[in-house]
């Protein structure tokens, strides 16, 4: 398999990385493939050419043979979604929710994705302005 076709282009690595490397997210994720362990290796390769120096490229081995690749602003938010991604015991509603908050969503917009889901029809929330 030819991984470069499957990579998003140095543009969007550059901006995704510029982004992680301000602090606008912990965690920014750009894909998910099949890959071998060269591969991945070819993966985090391609990240470090064009990442920002302030963004951790990195490729996280799943145990189905998929990798899962972008960038972190700090190594604990790898070792969080390594958690999340391995975890048997893990809630699946804790997973998503955990996902969320690495990839930059606020509490309040998870909570209003799990009332979308769910079908809840609360007030409104007092943080939306309104005006």
């Amino acid at each position: 398999m030819r991984i470069d076709k499957h990579l998003p282009s140095a543009d969007v690595m550059r901006a995704e990385s510029y982004l992680i490397a301000r602090g606008v997210r912990p965690l920014a994720l750009l894909g998910c493939i099949e890959a071998s362990e060269v591969e991945r290796i070819r993966i985090r390769t391609k990240l470090q050419e064009h990442g920002d120096p302030g963004a951790i490229p990195f490729v996280l081995a799943r145990a189905n043979g998929l990798a899962e690749y972008g960038y972190a602003g700090a190594a604990w938010a790898v070792d969080l979604l390594r958690w999340v991604r391995t975890s048997d015991t893990m809630p699946a509603k804790q997973a998503v929710r955990i996902d969320g908050l690495l990839l930059g969503y606020s509490p309040f917009a998870i909570r209003d994705f799990e009332d979308h889901i769910t079908g809840s029809t609360l007030a409104p929330p007092s943080y939306r302005s309104a005006g």
